[in-house]
């Protein structure tokens, strides 16, 4: 009764403190499931404890490093059970799903980029997001429709959708992305190197040659070599993009 009052309790907060709330699933309630189901009769709770059970028997004489090593193979084999059980479940949603939701899926399981789902929302480390970040991003990690999402472009008026909304040059801010990257690459540089410049000019530009200036995105000094000046250019990529035949990035997550 009291899990389940959580759980309700839980699911008004995540109307307007969404990441707030999964968070306090994945780092309590989840936890308190996990005991739940060790305590439950099919449960086989003997696996870790025998050997200070037959302690507190009096049948053996307890030895903490042979506990030690049953509690971590008991563990072991029940971590495996479980994760065996998660890829069977998700090889049979994934045999459900449509091709791109199927790659977007098997992409972010497979690049282990799921960490950001737990992550603590602590607002002195820009940690937090609003309960609509939290939704669209979670609609970009399993490819599934933007919430609230306006049915035309408002910057060049084409009917919008998830892929339009991100490489939309009009209307979708993807110059405003790829500045966002790189700042908070640049403050994180900033931290560890002090000689940290963006948009340093590479090339001057020659116009009677007819050649523009050379412009990358960071300067880092110091980053492979000391006292070695390192050039950083970078690129925002849509893996989600739209290819007949052939997948795009398939490392990139």
């Amino acid at each position: 009764m009291e899990l389940t009052n959580s759980v309700v309790k839980l699911s008004k907060v995540a109307e307007s403190l969404a990441q707030a709330a999964f968070s306090a699933l994945a780092k309590s309630l989840q936890f308190e499931w996990s005991y739940l189901q060790c305590i439950l009769p099919n449960f086989d709770d003997e696996a870790g404890t025998s050997n200070i059970i037959d302690a507190i028997k009096g049948c053996k004489q307890f030895s903490t490093s042979d506990h030690s090593i049953q509690m971590s193979e008991a563990a072991s084999a029940i971590h495996k059970i479980f994760q065996q059980n998660d890829e069977n479940k998700l090889t049979s949603v994934l045999a459900t799903l449509d091709p791109n939701t199927r790659r977007a899926i098997t992409r972010s399981v497979g690049s282990k980029c799921s960490s950001w789902l737990t992550v603590l929302p602590i607002a002195l480390h820009h940690f937090g997001l609003s309960a609509t970040e939290l939704r669209d991003s979670l609609a970009l990690r399993y490819h599934r429709p933007l919430l609230k999402a306006p049915a035309d472009c408002d910057g060049c008026g084409d009917v919008s959708n998830m892929t339009h909304a991100l490489d939309c040059r009009k209307g979708g801010l993807v110059i405003q992305r790829h500045n966002e990257v790189r700042d908070v690459l640049g403050d994180l540089a900033s931290l560890v190197y002090k000689d940290v410049i963006r948009e340093p000019i590479v090339q001057e530009a020659n116009d009677a040659c007819g050649i523009s200036s050379l412009v990358a995105d960071l300067s880092v000094r110091g980053v492979w070599q000391s006292q070695t000046v390192a050039l950083f250019d970078i690129r925002v990529i849509d893996t989600d993009v739209f290819a007949p035949g052939c997948c795009l990035y398939p490392i990139v997550s």
